[in-house]
This record gives structure tokens, sequence and C-alpha cells, in this order.
């Protein structure tokens, strides 16, 4: 079921919203750098190959959505 997000306008899955919430951890660092390491150790290279199809896929979802 797709769901409407609260600040936009844009319509996306519970599955995007699922991956954004992984991406979100993954940009921690940035926010709070104590975390880091929580961040270092959950993310393997293994785990970025897997991710990665993801992450495009998101990627040309939401251009798409903004034309």
């Amino acid at each position: 079921m797709a769901l409407k997000t609260r600040k936009t306008s844009l319509n996306l899955s519970e599955e995007m919203q699922a991956d954004l919430r992984i991406v979100n951890f993954w940009n921690i660092e940035g926010r709070y750098p104590d975390y880091k390491n929580l961040a270092y150790k959950a993310v393997t290279k293994e785990y970025i190959e897997e991710k990665e199809p993801i992450i495009k896929n998101i990627r040309l979802c939401l251009i798409e959505k903004m034309r």
C-alpha cells in the first residue's frame, strides 16, 4: 500500500519508506558523530553491494516523481 508522506505530496510505497529509513541510518554520522561506530559496524562491503540497487531505484523513483 502506498502511503503519502507527511511533508511532501509524494506517494511512496511502504517498501520504499523502509528503504529510506535504512538510508537515513547511514546518514547518522553527519548528524550524530558519537554514533558513527554503530553505523560502521553495521555497514559491510557485502551489505552495501546488496543495498546499492535499492538506492539506485529510490533515486530513479524520486527523480521521476519530481518531474
